[in-house]
């Protein structure tokens, strides 16, 4: 009995021995072949900057079936850029927001499109209702990135926003 129970103690530290051991390989693998412990096989995700373009501020007719409605509104559009502009100053800073304006100002006609045929189809009622709002910068916000193709935009923002 003592030689069975010495096989199977043998074993299980056998046992033991070697997982200790593939643990620390494992461990300590890439230590030995010169790489810290922290890389990863996946690219580093690139933090996104974002910039903002205006548009022009807007009077437009509401969707009604009573007295005229119309509304004032303002949209300033945030995207995605490649470079941190955030902490420019002076004349660096103006001249990032000249080669801003420079790429999106051939879609302004289009973009101004987008917000008074969309924004036409709404009432009153909508607009006024917080819901209703964030259908309309979500439809806004899906419209413009059809028109501004190669730009992601992270949100848009009511400036202004008058009902009378």
């Amino acid at each position: 009995m003592g030689f069975l129970k010495s096989k199977v103690g043998i074993a299980v530290v056998a046992f033991l021995v070697i997982a200790i051991v593939g643990v620390i390989v494992y461990l300590m693998a890439p230590q030995l072949l010169g790489m810290s412990g922290n890389q990863s096989t996946e690219p580093t995700p690139q933090k996104k900057y974002t910039a903002t373009f205006a548009l022009k501020d807007r009077d437009l007719n509401l969707k009604t079936t009573g007295p005229l409605r119309y509304i004032k509104i303002g949209i300033t559009i945030e995207f995605y850029v490649e470079k941190d502009i955030s902490q420019l100053k002076g004349a660096e800073l103006k001249h990032a927001q000249d080669e801003i304006n420079a790429e999106m100002n051939p879609y302004v006609p289009l973009l101004q499109d987008a917000v008074t045929t969309i924004v036409s189809t709404k009432t009153q009622e909508e607009l006024t209702d917080p819901k209703g709002k964030e259908l309309l910068r979500q439809e806004l916000i899906h419209k413009f990135e059809s028109i501004l193709k190669g730009h992601e935009i992270s949100n848009i923002y009511f400036t202004e926003f008058a009902i009378q």
